[in-house]
């Protein structure tokens, strides 16, 4: 059996990782990487840490940020490879604009797909933008649907996607994180600091009204610190570059515009609480027992919500700085006796193993 496992950004890379390890074990199995470059950057650092080599590298990045143009670019590298390899089974992962063209170059090729976290669902068309569309489209063409959690077999369901095809496995996400943990990435961070990333587009508009939020609260409190972690795509969008660069002058401030997976993990592993509008950084919070408000109007990680372990915000208004002044100095916002909704680190084995028996 052939499988190919396309990979575009750095997330895809972070959580199929642990499924690369797992099919590599299986002889009867040939595992094929497609990088397909929609992160080039990002993932040139982590494939270097990771140790691990594609076979194939497209060069299908897009400085432009102009998805037509990145889907174009993809259909046409991946249909190559595909007309090349003739696998028996594509497996893409989430909801980017790779797994997307994955899914479809592998469809209109004949080959069956197989799609890692399957049946998310914010039920807002347009937020996150273009990730709820993409994963709509995945889920119609998909003949194996690996869902992270029961919500996402439930969206499945609920769309009148074949049972047969449904599988409840957790999130790789987790399976990444107990191998990282176990190679002692993590260094202990004497001081105290809340960490804020932002990156979707939906937010690319609102980013100006983050960073004011958290310019007032450095002005008002001298004793929180803060860490920025900056996005490409928010850096370049209008003079967002500049605004960020005025939060420099505040010394209890540090801004972070390249950072390894590894030390992105430290950050999390030793910050008091989270700020962000990430789906990955929901998933993985919770391994490190740290609460999570997500500045989105709609999240299709509601496990975490229902568990009381993170909390949907505005990024529109105020609301940031009031959370931050209400709980900054509060113990623990995330009950130590919580585990994480989304996965319990054996999501890599059991897909392989169903991918074995297929």
């Amino acid at each position: 059996m052939k499988i190919l496992i396309s990979i575009g950004t750095r997330p895809e890379l972070i959580k199929l990782y642990p499924l690369v390890i797992e099919l590599k074990k299986y002889k009867k199995i040939k595992t094929i990487i497609c990088f397909t470059g929609q992160h080039d950057i990002l993932i040139k650092k982590i494939l270097k840490d990771f140790k691990l080599k594609p076979n194939y590298r497209l060069n299908c990045k897009n400085d432009f940020g102009n998805l037509n143009i990145l889907t174009s670019k993809l259909y046409f590298g991946l249909d190559k490879v595909l007309k090349k390899e003739k696998p028996d089974l594509v497996i893409v992962q989430g909801d980017t604009t790779s797994a997307l063209v994955s899914s479809v170059a592998a469809f209109h090729n004949k080959i069956k797909i197989a799609h890692v976290e399957a049946g998310l669902r914010s039920n807002h068309l347009e937020e996150p933008f273009p990730e709820e569309f993409n994963r709509l489209v995945i889920s119609k063409i998909a003949n194996l649907n690996f869902a992270p959690t029961k919500n996402a077999v439930n969206n499945l369901l609920n769309e009148n996607i074949d049972k047969k095809t449904i599988y409840l496995t957790g999130n790789t996400v987790v399976d990444a994180l107990n191998i990282f943990k176990k190679k002692k990435y993590f260094k202990k961070i004497k001081k105290t600091f809340i960490l804020v990333t932002c990156h979707r587009r939906e937010n690319y508009s609102y980013y100006q009204n983050l960073i004011k939020n958290i310019k007032l609260t450095a002005s008002k409190v001298k004793d929180i610190q803060i860490r920025i972690l900056c996005h490409p795509g928010i850096l370049n969008f209008r003079n967002n570059k500049k605004k960020i660069q005025e939060l420099s002058k505040f010394s209890s401030i540090k801004i972070y515009q390249s950072l390894t997976y590894f030390e992105i993990l430290n950050l999390i592993a030793n910050c008091k609480f989270i700020i962000t509008d990430s789906g990955g950084i929901q998933e993985e919070a919770p391994s490190f027992k740290k609460f999570v408000y997500v500045i989105r109007n709609y999240t299709e990680r509601v496990e975490g919500s229902k568990k009381g372990i993170s909390k949907l915000i505005s990024i529109k208004n105020n609301q940031v700085y009031r959370e931050i002044i209400k709980n900054y100095k509060k113990k623990n916002l995330f009950d130590k006796k919580k585990f994480n909704p989304y996965g319990n680190g054996k999501a890599a084995k059991f897909i392989s193993k169903i991918l074995k028996k297929i």
